[in-house]
């Protein structure tokens, strides 16, 4: 008796086999597809939220420059009231942040969107196709909206990893910057501008070179000062040529104004001719003859009458 009890308390502590344990999942099956649906339905859950992390960005959007309108004026005022940015032009850059190139060419820099739970089903995609599948998911995640009452457009997108996120919006910056830079500049102005550039660089470097030849030629040491100097003085040149002109012009009409005069006086008739001398001027050459005689005496008393004083 005592045996049969202690072979029933070995049997009673000894491990359960896998097939008792089928036998009690088998008896509580309802609880337990209950209790493992639930459980796979949080790990799934999990696995599809996760952790995120949000990148943020705001452009602000205004205009470079006022244009100065045309006019006939010399000095045209700035019309200051086309700094205003419009609702249109903000909801026009909104939607080019979500142009499905903008997004394709995002995708295919960064390299998001890799291999999903449901791959094994698109084994015959091609590139062309993947990528326009990613930017439309990618075009799903991105927040685009206009700040109200502002020129600012926030841009969100949320990733698993914080460099995701962080480069998907920078490539976003990079890719609008330049598509708008494409959208909102002519066709070929920068072209045209490098053009005109290289072609100023060019003069400028062959009239250096004329420069210095020049200077080394004719000795110019201060060209600036000498061009001025030289101005300055064919201005005055200039200034006293017209002044003789004008001087000369007033004598002939005042010679011309006399001519006329005179042609208008009467003939003139000799009517009488007196011949008188003059006392006061006798009286003065007998006076400068006494004294030049006196002067003569005088020098002959110390040089000979053939001497040069004489």
């Amino acid at each position: 008796m005592a045996d049969e009890d202690l072979m029933r308390a070995r049997e009673s502590t000894s491990p359960p086999t896998l097939r008792e344990l089928a036998m009690v999942l088998f008896r509580r099956r309802k609880v337990f597809v209950c209790t493992a649906g639930f459980v796979l339905a949080l790990a799934v859950l999990y696995a599809i939220s996760g952790t995120k992390y949000e990148a943020n960005m705001k452009v602000l959007v205004r205009r470079g420059r006022a244009n100065a309108p045309v006019t006939a004026e010399q000095n045209a005022p700035l019309d200051l009231t086309r700094m205003v940015i419009t609702e249109e032009e903000l909801n026009s850059e909104v939607e080019l942040l979500r142009d499905d190139e903008v997004l394709r060419k995002v995708v295919k820099e960064t390299g998001i969107g890799g291999r999903d739970w449901f791959h094994f089903l698109r084994m015959n995609e091609g590139n062309p196709e993947r990528v326009e599948r990613l930017a439309r998911r990618l075009g799903k995640k991105l927040q685009v909206e206009s700040v109200k009452k502002t020129n600012l457009i926030a841009v969100s997108y949320a990733a698993d990893d914080p460099q995701t996120a962080a480069k998907v919006l920078q490539t976003v910056e990079k890719v609008y910057l330049e598509k708008h830079m494409e959208v909102h500049r002519p066709l070929g102005e920068q072209r045209f501008f490098e053009q005109q550039t290289a072609e100023s660089r060019r003069q400028l470097e062959e009239w250096k070179e004329k420069l210095t030849l020049f200077t080394s030629q004719h000795g110019a040491i201060a060209a600036a000062e000498q061009r001025d100097l030289a101005l300055q003085k064919w201005s005055e040149m200039d200034a006293s040529y017209r002044q003789t002109r004008i001087d000369l012009t007033e004598t002939q009409q005042r010679v011309w104004e006399l001519e006329s005069q005179l042609k208008k006086l009467p003939a003139r008739t000799t009517t009488q001719v007196r011949v008188a001398d003059n006392p006061e001027l006798m009286k003065a050459l007998k006076s400068s003859l006494l004294d030049l005689e006196l002067k003569r005496t005088g020098l002959l008393t110390k040089f000979e009458p053939g001497h040069r004083l004489v």
